[in-house]
């Protein structure tokens, strides 16, 4: 393994737009360099934006390779010289959550707040934790919300958003996460022989505040091996059922795993699905709701489903829901 490897980041690193597959792109040659070096520099001169979505993924990916690498110094930032480095790189505290590093202790994962991380080891500890993040998240926001909506309605959004998180955490427990593999690198790199990481079920999530908009954001990514994957590959389907999905495509075999009672679990449903998610909070806000899973991008909004689809893959399952309060 050779020294050190400095790279630019794109001048957009955002997951809902033209700039998706060069961001994807990013993704995937920051781990190949992390295969190839000790220490990979990477260098945002050029960069002036990330959207939220995209700096939840980008901090799940860097805190992976501290991880398997087994050293929080695997990869510096080289941020200073951006634009955006105090309104995103210090503000945001996404610098202060990559220096920290994602640690194990007890086959529990912490990192620093906004960034969450957590392995769904224990489905129960995690719904508590979470619970309590949602509830420190509304009484920083309390005051500013109570300029412009009821008290009893932002408390039963939030309590909505809690029950979101909960059925998420479900569908996070029937993703497939192969132990010992690790989706980046090939299968005879040595590194794999280190690291036992996906037996830890990891994700991560952040909530955020958008005072111009008045909405909140919600954002999770897993690093599990994406949806369609997961449920064609990972299945405990009996053949019938395998032989009827093969005839569909993946953006059809992605429609039904939508759907309320899907699984890659013959007989045994994950819950409300997304279609009871999405019209939980309807009553109290707008909502659009994005997913993008390997190559498949699927954004929601009350018109129905829209799909795009990437000629590159983004490992794991990436999820945003946009709240915008109403007045």
């Amino acid at each position: 393994m050779r020294g050190k490897i400095r790279f630019k980041a794109p001048q957009n690193i955002c997951l809902y737009t033209e700039y998706s597959e060069e961001t994807i792109l990013f993704f995937q040659q920051l781990h190949a360099l992390s295969r190839r070096y000790k220490v990979v520099e990477i260098d945002f001169s050029n960069t002036e934006k990330v959207s939220t979505l995209a700096s939840l993924v980008m901090l799940s990916h860097l805190h992976y390779i501290q991880l398997y690498k087994g050293n929080k110094r695997a990869v510096i930032l080289n941020c200073q010289k951006s634009s955006i480095y105090h309104s995103f790189f210090e503000n945001t505290l996404f610098l202060k959550a990559f220096e920290q590093g994602c640690y194990v202790s007890a086959g529990k994962t912490s990192v620093i707040f906004p960034f969450k991380t957590y392995s769904v080891l224990s489905i129960a500890e995690c719904r508590s934790m979470l619970s309590d993040y949602v509830r420190s998240f509304k009484d920083e926001l309390k005051n500013e919300l109570l300029k412009f909506y009821l008290e009893s309605d932002i408390n039963q959004f939030f309590s909505d958003l809690l029950l979101t998180i909960t059925e998420v955490l479900q569908n996070i427990t029937h993703h497939a996460y192969p132990a010992d593999e690790n989706p980046f690198v090939a299968t005879s790199d040595s590194l794999l022989k280190k690291t036992d990481l996906f037996k830890l079920k990891l994700f991560w999530c952040t909530l955020w505040y958008d005072d111009r908009q008045h909405s909140i954001v919600f954002a999770l990514y897993d690093l599990g091996i994406g949806l369609v994957n997961s449920y064609l590959h990972y299945s405990s389907r009996p053949d019938y059922e395998l032989n009827r999905l093969a005839r569909l495509t993946k953006v059809q075999v992605f429609d039904e795993i939508l759907k309320a009672g899907s699984s890659r679990f013959f007989g045994s449903g994950r819950g409300n699905g997304l279609d009871a998610i999405f019209n939980t909070s309807m009553k109290l806000s707008d909502i659009s709701l994005m997913l993008l899973s390997e190559k498949i991008r699927c954004e929601r909004t009350f018109l129905g489903n829209q799909y795009t689809l990437f000629p590159y893959s983004l490992p794991g399952t990436a999820i945003e829901w946009n709240f915008k309060l109403r007045k």
